[in-house]
């Protein structure tokens, strides 16, 4: 058996009767959720992304994590 894999434990279906209001107090709860983890995990975040990123060569990709903390 395959294992599921993290995207896969995430996958959701939104509802069609949300209002606009509702909509957007999901969408400002994620901000700030996303922002809470930033604020902890700040270092340990960019660590893993700088590790998930490294080329084979041994030195980083040619991309780097977003200096807003945007990945």
């Amino acid at each position: 058996m395959t294992e599921p894999t993290f995207k896969s434990r995430f996958t959701f279906r939104l509802p069609d009767y949300w209002t606009q209001e509702q909509a957007f107090a999901v969408v400002e709860f994620i901000g700030d959720l996303r922002e809470a983890i930033w604020a902890h995990y700040h270092e340990q975040l960019v660590e893993a992304y700088r590790e998930l990123h490294t080329s084979d060569h041994g030195g980083p990709s040619p991309s780097a994590p977003p200096s807003d903390g945007c990945f």
